[in-house]
């Protein structure tokens, strides 16, 4: 499976996503964020297999890509959200699963 990943600078640090699985870390540069999003994500799929809830959430991974949606459009905010600002794609991520 690959994800997409969205990143924007935050002062001194770049905070990345993967919205496929939830995941949200950050790091000092793009390179050393887009290595902790990968750990995070391979974490969560870790402690998914362990609790035996990685086919639901695999399922719900997949059902939300058929719906195309991953970070929100700015339309979708409020024009005041300084939040919703700067996210862009950056990548994706290649993650020892396959969706449903």
């Amino acid at each position: 499976m690959c994800a997409d990943i969205f990143g924007k600078k935050e002062g001194r640090w770049c905070v990345v996503v993967c919205p496929a699985l939830n995941t949200v870390t950050q790091g000092r540069n793009v390179p050393d964020a887009r290595y902790m999003i990968t750990e995070a994500t391979l974490l969560v799929i870790d402690s998914c297999r362990e609790r035996g809830t990685l086919p639901r959430v695999l399922h719900k991974c997949a059902s939300d890509k058929r719906r195309r949606r991953t970070v929100p459009r700015k339309s979708d905010w409020d024009g005041d959200d300084a939040y919703a600002r700067g996210w862009k794609r950056i990548g994706k991520i290649r993650l020892p699963v396959r969706l449903p």
